[in-house]
């Protein structure tokens, strides 16, 4: 699957999570993975997508 795809995906799940399950920054968090997570390239991907959205739209900071 094409990156770009899946980050698109992403983004219309999150978007969608806004309308139908309340404020995303009410029901999110920022995922933090632990040092001992073995992440795929795909998982971070995902990870990364997610928690840039929570800072930019929530103002999630590290």
């Amino acid at each position: 699957m094409e990156p770009r795809l899946i980050v698109a995906a992403l983004a219309i799940l999150l978007l969608t999570a806004c309308t139908t399950a309340g404020s995303f920054c009410e029901v999110s968090a920022p995922i933090r993975p632990s040092t001992e997570d073995h992440l795929t390239e795909g998982t971070a991907r995902q990870l990364l997508v997610h928690n840039q959205f929570g800072a930019t739209t929530c103002g999630w900071r590290p």
